[in-house]
């Protein structure tokens, strides 16, 4: 278990930069150390393995929160933007050619 924590550690250290790699690898830390105690199966292991899981549910839905919020605010850029060239093509008049009769 202990060594299961200093390699969480580790890649959290190595991937401070990058938020969602620093959390599926606590994730799938505490995944497998679910699995190790579920396989030792005492009251105070399983006890242990639950606490582990849920805190592994809910980073994976903090994961999802933070993957929603980037969708959102790249999809309003691309929404303003589009609404910024429709713009400019619209308040743009077209050249009607002098000599049209």
């Amino acid at each position: 278990m202990l060594l299961g924590l200093l390699q969480s550690l580790l890649l959290i250290t190595l991937s401070r930069h990058n938020l969602i790699g620093s959390l599926l690898a606590i994730e799938t830390i505490l995944i497998l150390s679910y699995s190790i105690a579920a396989r030792l199966g005492s009251a105070s292991n399983m006890t242990e393995a639950t606490g582990l899981l849920i805190l592994a549910v809910s980073i994976g839905a903090i994961e999802a929160a933070i993957g929603l919020a980037i969708s959102a605010v790249y999809r309003n850029i691309r929404m303003n933007l589009n609404l910024s060239m429709q713009t400019l093509l619209v308040a743009k008049p077209m050249k009607t050619p002098d000599n049209h009769l």
